[in-house]
């Protein structure tokens, strides 16, 4: 079982990644699809929900 601070530490790193992701996205520097997949794999490793990063506030 990931402890309550791993938990919060895998959370921010996730975020962060989605963070690039998004200006990736905005900027056109990547396709959308690519990102998609790399959001969803980022997730999965970090044991996070993915979240639309598209509509991402």
């Amino acid at each position: 079982m990931v402890s309550v601070e791993e938990r919060q530490k895998n959370e921010m790193i996730y975020l962060a990644s989605v963070a690039v992701i998004r200006r990736l996205y905005l900027n056109k520097v990547v396709d959308v699809e690519i990102l998609k997949r790399l959001n969803k794999k980022n997730a999965e490793t970090m044991g996070c929900i993915p979240v639309d990063f598209i509509h991402y506030h």
